[in-house]
């Protein structure tokens, strides 16, 4: 059971099911890092991990290749009993276009009560919802879409010997609706989940690498 859920909480890095117009498309691949520590029956995580996603913006009917590379880091909770996983990761990218102009994209990717317990080894499957916000030369827009991928990995000896470790990899694709997006007075971000806005709120509180402004 704790293999499954180590396994489970490595796919919260990665996600897709798509919207109805789909001017956002992306293979990602993400290597990483989950560490786990246990009281009783619940169980917090730390995630970690590397990531590479490629794909396609659609923006004013034409097709706009683009490569990013950035860091995915967030936080979990479980149980032993139920293996109902709930985490959220934030995502940070840079890279460019086809054309070679400046994109980065900002955003998390939310795991809301995924069951874990049909998985018994370290590799499984996992789904969520990603929202990102994709900035280049021409504007700002957001994204958000259903989120499904697969991963797996291996246990290693931990940096906390109080803790568990796993190390592994993920794939992952996503697709969704492109909408421009302007701040409004005092708004960094989009309305996104609260969840989402609180971990990038953490992480900024602790000097981690969270998004920028």
């Amino acid at each position: 059971m704790t293999k499954a859920l180590m396994a489970t909480l490595l796919l919260a890095l990665g996600s897709s099911c798509g919207l109805a117009a789909d001017t956002f498309r992306a293979d990602a691949n993400a290597t990483g890092t989950v560490v786990l520590w246990f009281l009783g029956q619940d169980v917090t995580a730390d995630v970690r991990a590397d990531v590479a996603l490629s794909g396609t913006l659609l923006l004013g009917g034409v097709a706009t290749p683009f490569a990013v590379t950035g860091r995915a880091t967030g936080s979990g909770t479980s149980n032993l009993n139920t293996l109902a996983v709930e985490a959220m990761i934030v995502f940070t990218a840079e890279g460019k276009t086809e054309s070679g102009a400046p994109l980065t994209i900002q955003g998390g990717i939310s795991v809301d009560g995924l069951d874990a317990a049909a998985t018994t080894s370290t590799s499984g499957q996992g789904h969520g919802r990603f929202y990102f916000l994709i900035t280049t030369a021409g504007g700002r827009w957001t994204v958000e879409g259903d989120a499904t991928g697969s991963a797996s990995g291996n246990f290693v000896v931990p940096d906390d010997p109080l803790s568990m470790q796993m190390i592994g990899a993920g794939t992952f694709k996503l697709s969704g609706e492109l909408r421009p997006w302007s701040p409004s007075a005092g708004t960094a971000y989009p309305e996104w989940p609260a969840k989402l806005l609180a971990e990038l709120e953490r992480q900024s509180a602790n000097g981690e690498n969270a998004p920028d402004n």
